[in-house]
């Protein structure tokens, strides 16, 4: 029987391991309030291991069947800081909603419907590549059937090689604003979407 009807709220989750939470099957769950903290990273007495995300949303999907869902989770006022290699991932759970979080690493996602990326500000501490990424960029060609009714808006991103790298189809992406980043947004592979609204600036310089 999946879970159910799940608050996780008010917790402090550092240096673990692998991930600092993971949820592979599930519906109707908030995580509210909660620090991810050196998620993944390596110690005097542990060694980090992959994926080394400090969210990770991903059910067992193999040959077709899909022997796992997750779907209608909030993940919402968390403080994420020092992952390893990224900090929200969402791969393949349905109507996910990221907002109010405040991140030094990466938000993914991919393989979702119905999902939405709001309201979040993104910091980068100088060892972080890139913001959002909006999409997998899967070499089996997935399409619309797997990705669509997908929102990126309202986040605040500073100092990102890459703000925002759209690679899925089916994202509306608006409202954003992208400070300082080498790319503002990216676009690779991607169809059926909207870029609209958003601000990119430069207080920098450069060439």
């Amino acid at each position: 029987t999946p879970s159910d009807n799940i608050l996780i709220t008010n917790n402090k989750i550092i240096r673990a391991r692998r991930n600092g939470l993971s949820i592979t099957e599930g519906r109707n769950i908030i995580i509210d309030g909660n620090e991810f903290i050196d998620s993944g990273t390596s110690t005097a007495l542990s060694k980090g291991t992959a994926p080394q995300w400090a969210l990770d949303i991903e059910p067992v999907w193999s040959n077709g069947i899909k022997y796992e869902i997750v779907e209608h989770v909030i993940i919402r006022n968390n403080i994420e800081r020092g992952s390893e290699k990224g900090g929200f991932i969402n791969a393949r759970g349905w109507y996910i909603t990221y907002e109010n979080n405040t991140m030094e690493n990466t938000i993914a996602m991919g393989e979702t419907i119905g999902s939405i990326v709001r309201n979040n500000t993104f910091e980068n501490p100088g060892n972080s590549v890139v913001a959002i990424l909006a999409g997998m960029n899967d070499k089996r060609g997935y399409g619309n059937e797997r990705n669509h009714s997908n929102e990126v808006y309202g986040n605040t991103i500073i100092g990102f090689d890459k703000g925002i790298f759209l690679q899925d189809p089916g994202i509306d992406l608006h409202s954003n604003t992208i400070t300082n980043c080498g790319s503002g947004i990216q676009i690779l592979n991607t169809r059926d979407s909207k870029i609209r609204d958003n601000t990119i600036i430069n207080e920098t310089g450069g060439e």
